[in-house]
């Protein structure tokens, strides 16, 4: 490696723990220790000892990429309230109120804070109060003592430190009533399943209910999925969701197999055989030598072998035969780029729609675009053709044709107008509780269904062709993603199913190069099960599969992963008839205010 790409990837690597630096201390720190002299004495040595003289001069270096970064906090609404609220109490200098509230009303306090786990220091009694701020004193008389015997070049951090502790004598205000009022609210812990959104949207009317009874009375007795235990499922599901107040996939017939309240409606062997997974096409040994070759030590390793032509000498470019190899290598490539970029974009906010040109395009779309498959996908809000079938299955002549539901992508082939996949996005992610989460993984089922039926009503298939098709989801949230997949497992229910989740790392390390080849390959396995439903349908030639006479070595097998033959639960042939999703209830639109007298329209203009 050149000395040139030494002090490039020496510089990259400084920046990168700036911005590490930054972010991982409000990530990772409990929200009642946010406090600015925290944040100082934390990060402080590391980093300036990373910048020049003339910056660490500067105390306001420091102070502004703290005040930025609550900016950001307080606008993200991937952050919980209560860290929203307190990283605008910390930029308008008044956290020291809700320090003073706790001395002059602990009990109070003790009451409404303490259920939120915002507690900044022990409330057992008022001494501990009283020596709390004995010690602030005792801190600020110190630091002003060396103050006065150190010169003002080196008293930088002195002088900052006790301007921050000088905000905490701000303290006893009106204005404490006011900030303890704000933070009120729910508790954290009451985090929503299956019907996660509780309001008006998804309420269940007795209109609703009817309607749901009616759908359950046309579903025919020997059209329904009887386990070998003779529980008949639509049954369960229908006692179960019947009487409910707000919107559950139950109501659509669908089954997710991490829904702990759904489970405890069956026994034991009745859930093992009712969400037995279809057995998961095996990625071929080609496809994991491929990746493995892009295994390195280091990002210099790696951009070098990104930058190697994968054809053989005098070897012709095929599209069909050499597409995969290509994408790797793209992909790999423009991975690189990011990492290596002086700005560092991968530690930064950005826009949802940054990470779908930026990252996942190259990682989804370009795999899509398989010539072996001719399929695409549509971007950003792109209405399901799937779901509009679905609405206007019973629309009368004369009614207007109503579009399908909104997706942030949606795989379909374009020649035969079908859809075989769906992804969702968001910009952000924070745990598994983040409310955007939540209603992308209630939309998802839904929307998947919608394309399992459409794709079985678009051949009218048999009951042997149906247990083969699976439509496939991608639920990606900044750089976690997650593939799922849902099922037909007789009569109207369908399963659906999460994988793990896969994460990709803002910086290059071999652990997490690892995993992003692992990714990778999780990918081309979705892209096997989607040219797999082409087969069934029709669409695409089906070809004998070759026999893998090769011996997997360490570290393909451990990119490929083990045990991917799952099998095919056993559930009585029905006749194929099944229900469409239950519709949601449409949101209200705000009517347009009524043009006031004197605004002059087009109309009066031409009169004029």
């Amino acid at each position: 490696i050149s000395e040139t790409a030494k002090i490039q990837t020496q510089k990259m690597t400084d920046l990168h723990c700036l911005y590490k630096a930054i972010r991982d201390y409000f990530d990772d720190t409990p929200v009642e220790e946010w406090s600015y002299l925290n944040f100082l004495n934390s990060f402080k040595p590391v980093i300036m000892s990373r910048l020049d003289v003339t910056k660490q001069e500067d105390k306001g270096t420091w102070r502004k990429r703290f005040i930025t970064r609550l900016d950001k906090i307080a606008g993200d609404d991937a952050y919980s309230e209560q860290q929203r609220v307190l990283a605008i109490l910390l930029k308008e200098k008044v956290f020291s109120a809700i320090i003073s509230s706790f001395i002059s009303s602990l009990k109070t306090v003790k009451t409404v804070l303490r259920s939120q786990r915002m507690v900044l220091f022990p409330l057992e009694n008022s001494s501990s109060a009283d020596s709390f701020w004995d010690n602030v004193e005792k801190e600020k008389e110190d630091l002003r003592g060396k103050r006065e015997i150190m010169n003002k070049t080196n008293s930088v951090r002195n002088n900052t430190e006790i301007e921050v502790l000088d905000l905490l004598d701000t303290a006893r205000t009106e204005k404490t009533k006011e900030i303890l009022s704000s933070l009120k609210r729910k508790p954290e812990n009451e985090v929503p399943s299956d019907d996660i959104e509780k309001d008006d949207e998804n309420r269940m009317t007795q209109e609703k209910k009817e309607q749901f009874r009616k759908i359950f009375q046309g579903i025919p007795t020997e059209a329904k999925l009887v386990l070998n235990s003779k529980t008949v499922v639509e049954d369960v599901l229908f006692k179960y969701a019947k009487d409910l107040e707000y919107e559950s996939h139950a109501h659509s017939f669908i089954i997710c197999d991490h829904d702990d309240k759904i489970k405890a409606l069956f026994s034991k062997e009745d859930w093992k055989e009712l969400t037995k997974k279809p057995s998961l096409p095996s990625v071929d040994y080609e496809v994991g030598k491929e990746l493995a070759k892009y295994m390195k030590e280091d990002l210099a390793e790696l951009r070098q072998e990104v930058m190697r032509n994968f054809l053989e000498e005098n070897e012709f470019y095929d599209p069909k035969e050499h597409y995969l190899k290509e994408w790797i290598q793209v992909t790999l490539r423009h991975l690189c780029n990011l990492y290596e970029n002086p700005s560092a974009p991968l530690f930064r906010e950005q826009y949802e729609d940054w990470f779908t040109v930026n990252l996942f395009g190259n990682c989804f779309d370009f795999l899509m675009r398989h010539p072996r498959m001719s399929t695409d996908i549509k971007r950003t809000d792109a209405p399901s053709t799937a779901s509009a079938n679905r609405k206007n299955r019973a629309r009368k002549p004369k009614q207007r044709k109503l579009t399908g539901r909104k997706i942030d992508g949606i795989i379909h082939h374009p020649t035969y107008n079908i859809e075989l996949g769906a992804l969702e996005a968001a910009r952000s992610f924070v745990n598994d509780g983040d409310r955007k989460l939540l209603i992308e993984s209630f939309k998802m089922p839904k929307t998947l269904k919608d394309i399992l039926v459409d794709m079985i009503r678009s051949k009218r298939c048999n009951d042997k062709e149906v247990n083969k098709l699976v439509a496939i989801g991608i639920l990606h949230f900044r750089y976690n993603i997650q593939f799922v997949r849902l099922w037909l497992a007789g009569g109207s229910i369908c399963i659906f199913s999460k994988d793990d989740i896969h994460s990709i790392s803002d910086h290059f390390s071999k652990t997490s190069h690892l995993d992003f080849l692992k990714f990778l390959k999780a990918i081309v396995r979705s892209q096997i099960i989607i040219e797999n439903n082409l087969k069934v349908l029709g669409f695409i030639e089906q070809k004998t599969p070759k026999e893998d006479d090769f011996k997997e070595d360490d570290l393909i097998s451990e990119i490929l992963g083990n045990g991917q033959d799952l099998s095919r639960p056993t559930t009585p042939e029905n006749e194929i008839s099944i229900v469409d999703c239950f519709e949601t209830p449409h949101k209200k639109k705000n009517k347009p205010n009524k043009k006031s007298p004197g605004k002059i329209t087009n109309k009066k203009r031409r009169a004029k």
